[in-house]
Order: C-alpha cells, then structure tokens, then sequence
C-alpha cells in the first residue's frame, strides 16, 4: 500500500485528474460549440466529430511508439502540450477546413496519451498491487469525467460556450506543469521490495 500510494503517484493521479477535467470539458460540448458558435449545421459538426475516434486509433499508435522512444512521461508532456496548442488554436479557427483540421490534431494529441499514461501506472507500481493502482487510476478518471460536465455547464451559462476553451486550456496546462515534477521509474529498493 504505500508504493502504490507514494508520493509520486498521488501526484501522477492529481495530473492525470486535472487533465481528465479539460479533456472531459472539450469532448462534452464540443458539437454545441461548433453548432451555436460556428454555425455548423448538426449533421456536419456531428461529421467532424465523428472523424475524432479514427484519429485515436492513430494517435494510440504513435502514442506507444513514441513513448518507447523517448520515454513515458516525455511522450505524455508531448501529448498534453499538443492538446494545449490544438485547443488554443481551435479556439479562434472559423473556416469549417481549418476547424476540422485542428480538431483532429486535438484528437490525435489526446489519446496519443494512454500509452504513456498506462506505461507510467505500470512503472510507478509494484507488480503484486498493479491491478489496484490501475483500479484507483480508472476510478479517479471516471469520477472525473462524471463530475465535470455539470461545472463546466455551469462556466458556459455564466459566461458562454466559447469559454470551454479557456477552461479546457487552462486544465490541461495546469497538467502539464504538474507533470514536469514527477519521477516516473521507481528507486532501486522499492523495485526490490517487490521481489
């Protein structure tokens, strides 16, 4: 129990929280963003979304290789500031090819991450807790995820539906920071700890 609640992880979990609160933000209401903001018609803000996923399946592959590359928490910064760059950007694209390009970057970007993040849970943990660490990473996610879209809900009725972007942005930047702190692999004793 307290490899695998260290330190590091609490603050591995707090990145990975703090992100999932942008992600969540941009995936929930961008269709609204794109139909009440950019005047798409919801067939074609659909469309656009709908290409999201197949960007996935790219961005997972090039998400595992570059963090067997360069390293999981590198891979993860990479990713990470992407989604910054691409929301940003997106944030101020009114031409609908723009637009779809620069949400399919974000797209990519995004799950680009869960390589990474999954090989950081693997190596932050001892092996006879694993499938506890990987079940409180998954339980704080998704308790994330569930709670999110009812407070940026709220910063859209109080404001408007272009400031997911800020929200979104400001998440996911926060992140990144917080990422730069941690130290993925494990000491020497606590590996042997294990065995």
């Amino acid at each position: 129990m307290r490899l695998i609640f260290s330190t590091g992880f609490l603050t591995f979990l707090g990145a990975i929280g703090i992100r999932q609160v942008g992600m969540t933000s941009t995936s929930t209401f961008m269709t609204t963003y794109l139909v009440g903001m950019r005047g798409l018609s919801e067939a074609t803000a659909s469309l656009i979304f709908g290409l999201g996923p197949f960007m996935g399946i790219v961005g997972s592959l090039v998400g595992g290789y570059s963090g067997e590359r360069i390293g999981a928490k590198s891979a993860l910064s990479l990713a990470m500031l992407g989604c910054t760059i691409s929301l940003f950007v997106l944030a101020f694209s009114s031409q609908l090819y723009l637009l779809t390009f620069v949400f399919l970057l974000y797209e990519f970007f995004s799950n680009s991450a869960w390589s990474p993040i999954n090989t950081i849970v693997a190596d932050m943990t001892p092996a006879t807790g694993r499938a506890l660490s990987f079940s409180v990473y998954f339980l704080t996610e998704g308790l994330i995820a569930s709670i999110t879209p009812p407070v940026a809900a709220i910063v859209m009725e109080l404001s408007s539906t272009w400031y997911i972007f800020s929200f979104s942005i400001t998440s996911l930047a926060a992140s990144l920071i917080i990422l730069q702190f941690l130290s993925c692999s494990r000491s020497r004793d606590e590996r042997q700890e294990e065995h």
